[in-house]
């Protein structure tokens, strides 16, 4: 081997007792996330609490280089991602809730039974957000999703990232300044999007009570 082939040879073998050493903490950092949910349960406190989360990633990338504290500000965010998928998964088993029909009540005010051909809007308290379920072909269950978006950076491929990370397909996809004749704000836009929710039914509930908590705190 040339000198530089040695060089990367050890830089790789540094790599990978790095990753063995993260992916013990990933294990251990999931099993306190079954305790936080655990006792969030008991308690009927929010999974996703989008101030503290901030704050957090503020704390942990201070003094960092600029470039690394933005690779490892998003590193963190997918963690927490994960992290929240976790206990919302769990969450159900938790509680005396049925996994079909989850929530503290104000879900049901946004899921309804819907045509995914034309499902109507039912929206929360705001009138900005909305999720209807309905059967569609093969048995598939569907969703159809509408919901003003932070016009950020990152914003709408957060929700992306959620539906994709439960294997959920999007079979249209619509971003738009007006909705209903309604105008946006300088800073959001509105979504609408018509899914096809996983087959395993745990993770469909599991991503219907995701979303039914966390896009109406966009």
């Amino acid at each position: 081997m040339t000198e530089k082939a040695t060089e990367l040879a050890r830089v790789r073998e540094e790599i990978d007792r790095v990753d063995t050493a993260m992916r013990r903490l990933f294990a251990e950092r999931m099993e306190l996330a079954e305790q936080v949910v655990r006792i969030k349960a008991s308690t009927n406190d929010d999974i996703y609490k989008p101030d503290r989360e901030q704050v957090i990633l503020g704390k942990r990338t201070e003094g960092m280089e600029p470039a690394l504290a933005d690779a490892y500000r998003l590193f963190l965010k997918r963690l927490m991602t994960l992290s929240r998928e976790y206990q919302y998964r769990r969450l159900p088993e938790l509680t005396e809730l049925p996994s079909s029909g989850p929530g503290d009540g104000h879900e049901k005010d946004m899921i309804s039974p819907a045509k995914p051909e034309n499902p109507p809007v039912r929206t929360d308290s705001d009138a900005s957000k909305c999720l209807s379920e309905a059967e569609g072909k093969g048995g598939n269950r569907c969703l159809a999703i509408r919901f003003a978006c932070p016009d950020s950076p990152g914003a709408l491929a957060d929700v992306l990232t959620i539906i994709g990370d439960y294997g959920a397909q999007i079979r249209e996809l619509r971003v738009k300044e007006t909705s209903d004749g309604t105008e946006a704000s300088d800073h959001q836009v509105f979504v609408s999007a018509e899914l096809i929710l996983p087959r395993e039914k745990r993770d469909a509930d599991a991503l219907l009570l995701q979303l039914s908590k966390e896009i109406c705190r966009l």
